[in-house]
């Protein structure tokens, strides 16, 4: 009558987050592009796409000159779905120009969409705001996946709370 399994939990399944590349980096790998090449001005294009968007591989190759809205300055993307084969070129420009700007980090184009999100979170964008440009349909998504580092966590809490603050008043006071 009782289900023995009932209160077992599963086993919890890994999850790796992918490596994150800092501004300089980024702007490393996108200098790296020799634009007297013809892919040149493409792949620059590709990159600034990739991590000025956010955007999925599969999203990038799918895009069309018909979504660019120049006079408006945006793109519109699609979200999931067909997959071409083109991603692997992109994956294999993208590991070649990290090795030409001495970058030995594992990266591939999924990396700018996580360096996007993590670096607007760093630069104090609202996490709601972050998950909409992803597309993430939950919160908890974009949580997972703009891990805030504990260095972080802890400036904000001694730049915000308010003991903090009042310990730093007082200090002040007694220094003036």
């Amino acid at each position: 009558e009782a289900d023995p399994s009932e209160l077992l939990e599963g086993p919890k399944i890994g999850f790796k987050l992918p490596e994150v590349l800092t501004v300089e980096e980024i702007d490393r790998i996108i200098s790296a592009v020799d634009r007297s090449k013809a892919e040149g001005q493409r792949n620059r294009a590709i990159l600034e796409t990739l991590y000025s968007c956010g955007l999925r591989v599969s999203e990038l190759i799918t895009l069309k000159l018909s979504d660019l809205y120049f006079d408006e300055g945006f793109i519109k993307v699609e979200g999931k779905g067909g997959k071409g084969l083109s991603r692997i070129m992109i994956f294999h420009m993208i590991k070649e120009l990290a090795e030409k700007a001495g970058i030995t980090k594992n990266i591939s184009p999924h990396t700018f969409r996580h360096s996007f999100a993590t670096h607007l979170l760093e630069g104090g964008a609202n996490l709601r705001a972050i998950q909409c440009m992803l597309g993430h349909e939950s919160i908890a998504t974009t949580e997972i996946y703009t891990h805030i580092d504990r260095n972080m966590l802890r400036s904000e809490i001694i730049e915000h709370h308010p003991r903090n603050i009042k310990y730093r008043k007082e200090k002040e006071e007694l220094f003036h």
